[in-house]
């Protein structure tokens, strides 16, 4: 049995980092101006072009057009939402419903379809933004 005070320490650090993070980015998608998208800076198309693009279409509720900017961006909202939703449950309750959520994700069978989305997002990004 894992003691309930690490579970509420994962939980309570992973708090932090989601409030420290989503402010810095809500206040970067309010900004008046777009930013230079990541792959102007370095230079090659990575599995996640699109995606800073997509969470500042989403900040401004147009989730389709975020969709379109890159297919990851649904999973890995849901994934982030109930990563969120499991800490704030383990700091309040301290149940251990990151680890059941760590256990779900990232066995071996889960690991294959992971992999896939990535490369399908990778070869799309390619040749969408090439």
């Amino acid at each position: 049995m894992i003691d309930k005070k690490i579970i509420r320490q994962n939980a309570k650090a992973i708090l932090l980092v989601y409030g420290i993070c989503i402010p810095i980015f809500l206040a970067i998608a309010l900004l008046p101006f777009n930013l230079p998208s990541i792959r102007e800076q370095i230079g090659f198309v990575c599995p996640l072009c699109g995606m800073t693009r997509a969470f500042f279409l989403a900040t401004r509720l147009d989730f389709l057009c975020a969709i379109s900017m890159n297919l990851l961006f649904l999973p890995l909202t849901i994934f982030a939402i109930t990563y969120f939703i499991g800490a704030a449950i383990d700091f309040v309750l301290q149940k251990n419903i990151l680890g059941k959520i760590n256990f779900v994700l990232f066995r071996k069978p889960m690991i294959a379809p992971i992999v896939a989305l990535i490369i399908a997002a990778w070869v799309r990004n390619y040749f969408l933004h090439a």
